[in-house]
């Protein structure tokens, strides 16, 4: 019995690189269904925002459809040495049955003593090896399972899967021919986020911004702007108050959630890129639109010193976009939004983490964003409404209309001469953000 241990170990070595094959040879195709995974869960408020949860499944499933003929063929031959290894485990068996036999006919042994000793050695040995090398993971197993099937049994009040809610009648019948901006109306809005219940961020918060208007947020850190865009955007609803979107006075809660979003622009502090190419990260959850209106678009992002040239279109930009530089970055995430025709736009501190020269081609690109657009059907002019979030108070002198938020609360608003004139919390911002 000791001389099948070698047998039996060279055939649980077969198997172990068998294993390590599999791993090691995964095609590239499967590689990038993981990297797009990741992706995905890494960056889910961005694929939410921009109402691309379709196209990055549809984007996974041809990834691992197209790995399927590399893992055929690397699958058959790791079942062929699968099977040669069970083989040799069997024959090791049969072998051992065999001299056995011989014991039980030339040395008496009887046989219930050789089978016991013999099938008790191997199938012990084959059942604990196996039982023992997942001991281990049981308890981790088993709290993974409950946190899924947790998840699973949940559900969202925010479901942008959902066709429940009101979409385009809210504008009327031609809104596709040039979008409508939007009025938004806060009411007494208050807001705690789920997870911190006994932290109140908003605090009865109400505004009005006229369709059209490009309005500033400003106030001191942790004062609850960020949290007015994460409401507009539908990843929560508040506690307390209503969200009014005109013409039609309806509240953002009875909206769509898929198709609000499609008319939401937004640019973040800083920009989720993919890691796909440069053409790809620009069109990321955009209507059909043709080439040589987005190559237009692009340019009035100010895209034309690195698109095409520097970085071809076809170019892949690695994870997170890491080929491009902040300010690179930063553009085309203000193509990506200006590709969606937004009704509303947002912008989130978009130039607070650049360099001077590149905040100054960015600070261009905005207020592109933030002038009338063209409609290519009938000519009219639509301008979005927009909301800049803004700690650089120099970047918002021009704006239709700001809202200083402190506390939760607004507690001044008006143009930028006209808080300066009030000398308050504004005028102190600005002071001290000249200084």
């Amino acid at each position: 019995m000791l001389a099948m241990l070698p047998l039996m170990a060279g055939a649980g070595g077969i198997q172990m690189a068998v294993s390590i094959g599999l791993d090691k040879n995964k095609s590239a195709d499967s590689l990038a269904a993981n990297q797009v995974a990741s992706d995905t869960v890494q960056n889910i408020k961005t694929i939410c925002a921009l109402v691309s949860e379709q196209w990055t499944r549809n984007l996974f499933q041809d990834l691992l459809q197209r790995s399927v003929p590399h893992q055929a063929r690397t699958s058959s031959w790791a079942a062929l040495w699968y099977g040669i290894s069970q083989g040799i485990l069997f024959f090791s068996v049969a072998l051992g049955f065999w001299y056995g036999s011989k014991l039980v006919q030339d040395e008496g042994l009887t046989f219930d003593k050789m089978i016991q000793s013999l099938m008790g050695v191997f199938l012990s040995a084959l059942a604990a090896g196996q039982a023992l090398a997942f001991v281990g993971d049981i308890n981790e197993a088993k709290a993974a399972a409950h946190d899924i099937f947790e998840l699973l049994d949940s559900e969202s009040s925010i479901n942008p899967s959902s066709d429940v809610g009101r979409k385009y009648s809210v504008w009327g019948p031609h809104v596709t021919a040039a979008p409508a901006p939007v009025n938004i109306t806060f009411k007494n809005v208050q807001f705690t986020y789920p997870h911190r219940p006994g932290a109140q961020i908003l605090s009865g918060l109400s505004f009005e911004i006229e369709a059209g208007k490009t309005v500033a947020l400003v106030g001191p850190s942790g004062g609850g702007k960020s949290t007015v865009f994460a409401l507009l955007q539908r990843f929560y609803d508040p506690t307390g108050g209503e969200i009014l979107v005109e013409p039609a006075q309806a509240q953002l809660e009875d909206m769509n959630v898929a198709w609000w979003r499609s008319q939401v622009g937004f640019v973040a502090q800083e920009p989720v890129l993919f890691d796909l190419t440069l053409e790809e990260n620009v069109r990321y959850g955009a209507p059909p639109i043709d080439r040589p209106e987005m190559l237009s678009i692009c340019a009035r992002a100010g895209m034309n010193d690195f698109a095409g040239n520097k970085v071809a279109w076809d170019a892949g930009l690695g994870p997170r976009g890491g080929l491009l530089s902040g300010g690179q970055k930063q553009r085309v995430a203000i193509a990506r939004a200006l590709m969606r025709h937004p009704r509303l736009l947002m912008l989130d501190e978009a130039t607070s983490a650049l360099d001077s020269a590149s905040e100054a081609v960015v600070q261009k690109a905005i207020d592109e964003l933030t002038t009338a657009r063209q409609s290519s059907t009938d000519g009219t002019a639509a301008k979005p409404t927009t909301l800049i979030i803004a700690h650089r108070l120099s970047t918002i002198t021009n704006a239709d209309l700001i809202l200083v938020i402190a506390g939760g609360r607004l507690v001044e608003q008006g143009t930028h001469s006209e808080l300066l004139a009030k000398e308050g919390v504004y005028y102190d911002l600005y002071q001290k953000g000249s200084s």
